[in-house]
């Protein structure tokens, strides 16, 4: 990474001798004074809460600059502005530091990941991309609740997202509806999978294949229930649906024994359907009847009169 100690050297060297080095004495010169801005960005850190180091041509974030801050200073960080360099990532210590962020600009540089660690800065409103190589997101994302403003255009991700999803560019709230169901169908399979691990299947545990089978028929009974509301029902008591061992699982195959427990739960559902139906005309009469024999009782009470 290039220091001020580098530059100063270029710069006060014998750059100027020879008409050959006067375009490495400008470009010295001109790295000088960003590198000036750049720590006249970081001095008055505390003073702005913001930190712009754009349009530096940095091909990695100052560290050097970061370790000077008081640990404190960087955490009350309200925005946090790279846009415009070289970039590829930046240190998850850093990150993880910035607790209250409001704000990230990371366009316009060659990132191709997502910096996961702003899953865990819960204030974060606006976060841009745009002009980056990223091309997927995590769908824990939703969780970023004060989210508002989330710019990814002119990315692969944009072009991934309307092809997949058919989601236009910057369309928040769709994306968000979508991960969403995404993302608690992801934490479905996941505690279907602890429970049919660790409980259910565990007298196979010791299997070698037993993980793998286990992880393959989740994925194609996720595939199977379209309706993530029945997915979710199913997986609260899959037991009374699905092959008894991992064993059988294999011998019918994942789509055979994840259409046979669809089948099972769907014909257990409505059978539940049909009772509860039942209870409920039969409670409808039950309060009939009563009532028409209020209303008897009180025509006798008339005539009586």
């Amino acid at each position: 990474m290039t220091t001020l100690t580098d530059n100063q050297s270029a710069l006060t060297g014998s750059t100027a001798n020879s008409s050959t080095n006067v375009h490495s004495y400008y470009y010295a010169k001109r790295n000088l004074v960003k590198l000036e801005r750049i720590q006249e960005e970081f001095k008055y850190i505390q003073l702005t809460q913001t930190l712009m180091i754009s349009h530096c041509g940095l091909t990695s974030i100052p560290e050097d600059e970061f370790q000077k801050c008081d640990e404190e200073e960087v955490r009350r960080l309200r925005r946090f502005d790279i846009s415009h360099n070289f970039i590829h990532s930046i240190p998850s210590y850093i990150l993880n530091t910035m607790t209250n962020l409001r704000e990230i600009w990371l366009n316009n540089n060659p990132m191709t990941q997502f910096p996961t660690e702003l899953l865990s800065l819960p204030f974060l409103e606006t976060i841009d991309i745009h002009n980056t190589k990223i091309q997927e997101i995590p769908l824990e994302i939703v969780e970023l609740k004060q989210l508002v403003t989330f710019d990814w255009r002119n990315t692969p991700l944009s072009i991934n997202l309307k092809n997949i999803y058919l989601i236009d560019e910057n369309d928040l709230n769709t994306l968000r509806d979508l991960f969403q169901n995404l993302y608690i169908r992801k934490l479905t399979r996941k505690n279907l999978y602890e429970y049919l691990y660790s409980e259910f299947y565990l007298q196979d545990a010791d299997k070698s294949y037993a993980n793998v089978t286990i992880l393959g028929f989740i994925e194609e009974l996720s595939n199977i229930f379209v309706d993530l509301d029945d997915f979710i029902s199913f997986s609260h008591r899959p037991g009374n649906f699905i092959p008894p061992t991992v064993d059988q699982i294999i011998k019918l195959s994942f789509n055979k024994s994840a259409e046979q427990a669809k089948d099972l739960f769907y014909k257990m559902k409505r059978d539940t359907d049909r009772k509860r139906l039942a209870a409920d005309v039969e409670i409808k009469v039950i309060f009939l009847l009563i009532y028409f024999n209020h209303c008897i009782n009180f025509f006798l009470l008339l005539g009586s009169w």
